[in-house]
């Protein structure tokens, strides 16, 4: 079982929240230097999965981490957010390959934006010329995903707040657990009269010329 896998699989409410914030404090920082450090693999891994990733995810702390030449806004109590704030990156290789193939006055379409991290990538690589179409449905999440255009100031970036589907109509938003936004999810119909219906159309309706 993965790092990942470990961290999804112990979500926190509020009580457990407060109790490992408590509990962790004194060796928190300390566990987390360690686990940035070049201690050896095995011992770190222990280290911030022991400690330093449950203390970060307990004290949900909205930060500023700097990625190339922007900065990436998140909050620690969620997946993404955290192992961005503890390495720097979020899935890394994949990262890295966005990076890679992007240059100026390309266009980048991200569907299910979530909090912006390939969002806020693409814009930073492709701008002053080129275009982000970012694409995300769930309100929550549309507002992590202005932390980054507001902090960035990145006007090349469009918000689509729809969710991309085979057909026009409506959808419900289903949100992910605090502890992993990214398992938010579009569902297949809705009532247009519901509360957390949004629009849905093909992604080619989307994107124009």
């Amino acid at each position: 079982m993965s790092l990942t896998d470990r961290a999804v699989k112990h979500p926190l409410n509020q009580r457990g929240r407060r109790f490992k914030r408590v509990i962790l404090r004194p060796v928190g920082p300390t566990a987390l230097r360690i686990g940035q450090s070049r201690w050896p693999t095995s011992i770190r891994d222990v280290i911030l999965r022991k400690v330093a990733l449950p203390y970060l995810r307990a004290r949900d702390d909205r930060f500023e981490r700097r990625v190339g030449d922007g900065v990436f806004v998140g909050q620690t109590a969620d997946l993404l957010g955290l192992y961005v704030r503890v390495f720097g990156v979020w899935e890394p290789h994949l990262s890295a390959f966005i990076a890679g193939r992007l240059g100026p006055g390309d266009v980048f379409i991200d569907v299910g934006a979530n909090s912006g991290w390939y969002t806020l990538l693409a814009a930073l690589r492709v701008r002053p010329r080129g275009a982000v179409v970012a694409v995300e449905p769930s309100v929550g999440l549309l507002e992590r995903l202005g932390w980054q255009l507001e902090r960035n100031a990145l006007t090349n970036v469009r918000v689509v707040p729809e969710a991309v589907s085979d057909h026009v109509g409506r959808v419900a938003v289903e949100p992910g657990p605090a502890e992993h936004t990214g398992l938010t999810k579009a569902l297949r119909e809705a009532e247009d009269a519901s509360s957390d219906a949004v629009p849905c159309r093909p992604l080619r309706e989307m994107v124009s010329d």
